[in-house]
């Protein structure tokens, strides 16, 4: 959604509060592959089920991780993954939900 500069600037000064995790653009696998041990899981930038409709976020995103759960004991091949991408470039702020 596309909220007035001053909306997205708060939003983004609670979440910097609220997380430790936090990526710079890209996607699921680049965050995820920098450092498998260390980092969480986002999410790939969706608006449908349609695969040619799904990329990674640009670099003036900014990922912030909420809650990222591991449900295949280590590997993450199964997880839940949620947070607020933020731009305050084009004042947008993308909340996401993703289980796979």
């Amino acid at each position: 959604m596309q909220l007035p500069a001053g909306e997205v600037q708060a939003i983004e000064d609670q979440l910097k509060q609220a997380t430790t995790h936090v990526y710079a653009g890209g996607g699921f696998f680049d965050h995820y592959n920098e450092d498998q041990k260390n980092n969480w899981p986002t999410t790939t930038f969706r608006t449908s089920d349609n695969p040619k409709t799904t990329f990674d976020f640009p670099p003036h995103y900014k990922l912030y991780v909420l809650s990222a759960k591991d449900l295949s004991g280590g590997s993450w091949n199964h997880g839940e993954t949620s947070g607020t991408a933020v731009s305050t470039i084009t004042n947008e702020v993308v909340y996401w939900a993703d289980s796979w």
